[in-house]
């Protein structure tokens, strides 16, 4: 197999200056890097060249000598030399999940379902305001400790890799006086801690934190609400890339901008930004005016950006539930499982008061309940047989507290 010319010269150019120790282990190094760039997607077999150099590469993984630090350090130096040439500088974090199923990894832990196995990566990316990538500034490696019997999970608190990204951020800012570097974070980094952490550093870069919590202000005002109330600053207008199932489009927003204090003793002081995207043609208006001139109810538009938010916490019920579960095999499982969750949760909520539809609903729940009970959980109060091995149990009588049906 031939190494592409361009990746082995860039791997010479960017590793330059790394010292592992010993100079086989450095040229090794670099040799492992330009298989890797040559074939990014493949596995460490499929971007080796023979089995003699698969085995090699696998030693050198696996030296206890050769600490990952040290092997970053020529690309952070050189990360670093970039974005001090440029004015503005990008520093994108995120945590991504590397998944090893199925196999006997030593340290690994559960991941976003407790069935899963693996790490995660936390690693904070130096791009241009134009997307041009300059290289990785810092990356975090950790993997989550297993729940106990109370559900708790030990270990460090996973939001100290977000704090921890900004203090790397901040510490580089001072090395470069003449570049500004913003800190972008999504939802995830919407932390309390980590604004107040930037505002004791003295805030030596900038950052961009997408919104997740609706805080509350004084007076009780909600944050999201008081910024969309301010009046518009102007429009920004971009195409929204196509995906799966969607076709690009072109989108307008409005921007809004409000200067925020959080309640506290910390005193947080911030500027908030909306962009909120309106309909520039009008076509949707105009074609429910023209459904409502035969309506005797009208159509009314209801304009809520965040009741996407209302509909994920009444489905967190149901997601807690099914995640530990890795989904469903069939449709009937899913329908007679997904429908029992409902109903406790619309009984729980008092949202079952008319016509009589509390009892039919509970006596549907009784007859399917008592096979599916005892796998979930979730009809110690409502189902009158608790036999869990599938069989009705009408010989022993109705259970504590329950009236036959």
């Amino acid at each position: 197999m031939k190494i592409r010319d361009d990746a082995g010269a860039w791997v010479d150019e960017e590793f330059e200056t790394l010292d592992l120790g010993d100079p086989r282990r450095d040229r090794r190094a670099k040799e492992l890097v330009k298989r890797f760039a040559s074939r990014p997607t493949a596995s460490i077999p499929g971007a080796c060249e023979d089995w003699a150099e698969t085995m090699a590469a696998y030693r050198f993984l696996g030296n206890e000598r050769i600490d990952w630090r040290d092997m970053m350090q020529p690309h952070w130096d050189r990360t670093t030399a970039r974005m001090g040439r440029l004015p503005v500088v990008l520093c994108i974090a995120d945590t991504t999940e590397l998944k090893f199923n199925g196999q006997d990894i030593e340290g690994a832990g559960p991941l976003s379902y407790e069935a899963q196995v693996g790490m995660y990566l936390h690693a904070t990316y130096a791009v241009t305001p134009d997307r041009e990538p300059l290289g990785v500034i810092n990356s975090w490696m950790f993997a989550r400790e297993p729940r106990d019997s109370n559900g708790r999970r030990g270990g460090v608190k996973e939001t100290v890799r977000w704090i921890e990204s900004y203090e790397i951020v901040a510490e580089q800012a001072g090395s470069l006086p003449d570049t500004r570097l913003v800190y972008v974070a999504d939802r995830e980094g919407d932390i309390a801690a980590l604004m107040q952490r930037a505002q004791e550093l003295g805030e030596p870069a900038d950052w961009l934190i997408r919104s997740q919590h609706n805080r509350a202000l004084k007076d009780e005002e909600k944050l999201w609400d008081k910024v969309h109330a301010s009046h518009a600053l102007g429009h920004i207008s971009f195409v929204l890339p196509g995906r799966s199932g969607q076709k690009a489009r072109e989108v307008k927003q409005e921007l809004r901008s409000q200067r925020i204090t959080l309640p506290g003793r910390a005193g947080i002081t911030l500027t908030c930004i909306e962009a909120y995207e309106v309909e520039e043609s009008g076509t949707n208006l105009a074609a429910l005016d023209a459904l409502n001139i035969a309506r005797t109810t009208p159509i009314k538009v209801r304009q809520n950006k965040y009741l996407n938010n209302i509909i994920e916490q009444d489905h967190r019920a149901i997601k807690r539930i099914v995640r530990p579960m890795m989904g469903f095999k069939d449709f009937r499982c899913a329908r007679i499982i997904l429908s029992g969750i409902e109903v406790m949760h619309m009984i729980r909520k008092g949202q079952l008061n008319n016509g009589g539809g509390l009892e039919r609903l509970q006596s549907s729940s009784i007859r399917w309940s008592y096979k599916h009970s005892y796998r979930l959980g979730i009809f110690s109060t409502l189902h009158p047989y608790r036999d869990t091995t599938g069989r009705r149990a009408a010989a022993r009588g109705p259970a504590p507290g329950v009236a036959r049906a």
